[in-house]
């Protein structure tokens, strides 16, 4: 089951702009939205989950997954191991180690195993907005992001420009339906409302 969606991230699109400024390591949104499923899979466990032998089984711990296409066009998953318990620095520069590893042909096999979600952003690409992800088996779910681009929307009966952040969660029906799997989408998009909080709390 695919569920496609837009989150305002018009209060993190500032913040980071904030943040970034006076940082030599600068946060990409891949590394923010890491460090959201970090925190918001232990509260929507059936994501952070496989389907093993016909039984759910719920991981304690989230290690995420980040597809990176390779020049040679290889696609590899590197995994961000214990996740929920690193800092957004942690994981920014645990992804920007594995990313250049995956570009350098260096990963090694403790690299790649125990992923218990995964995230493929495609915001780099400026023609497409939206991708429908296939789930890393066993995983029961898969995150995809597309760039994050400035939109008119209306509040208030006020046509306004809002930096709109689009998804598509790909999940195992036989593990987690479409509420509980969309309200991780909720649970994000409150996060991201709420980036002070969120990021430094």
């Amino acid at each position: 089951m695919v569920t496609f969606g837009e989150i305002d991230a018009s209060e993190t699109a500032a913040w980071r702009d904030a943040v970034n400024a006076g940082r030599e390591r600068r946060y990409s949104w891949t590394h923010l939205v890491l460090f959201l499923l970090s925190r918001a899979l232990p509260k929507h466990p059936l994501l952070n989950a496989a389907l093993v032998n016909e039984e759910i089984r719920v991981y304690s711990e989230v290690n995420l997954g980040m597809a990176i296409n390779r020049p040679d066009g290889a696609l590899l998953v590197p995994v961000i191991h214990g996740a929920g318990e690193l800092s957004l620095d942690q994981i920014a520069q645990r992804a920007d180690e594995l990313a250049a590893k995956t570009r350098d042909n260096a990963l090694g096999v403790p690299d790649m195993v125990n992923g218990t979600f995964t995230l493929s952003s495609y915001g780099t690409l400026t023609a497409v907005r939206w991708g429908s992800s296939i789930i890393n088996p066993p995983q029961s779910g898969i995150l995809g992001v597309g760039r994050v681009e400035q939109k008119p929307v209306v509040r208030e009966g006020q046509i306004v420009a809002r930096w709109l952040l689009p998804f598509s969660l790909t999940y195992d029906h036989r593990v987690v339906n479409g509420m509980p799997a969309m309200e991780m989408m909720e649970t994000i998009s409150a996060m991201l409302r709420q980036p002070e909080a969120t990021f430094q709390g």
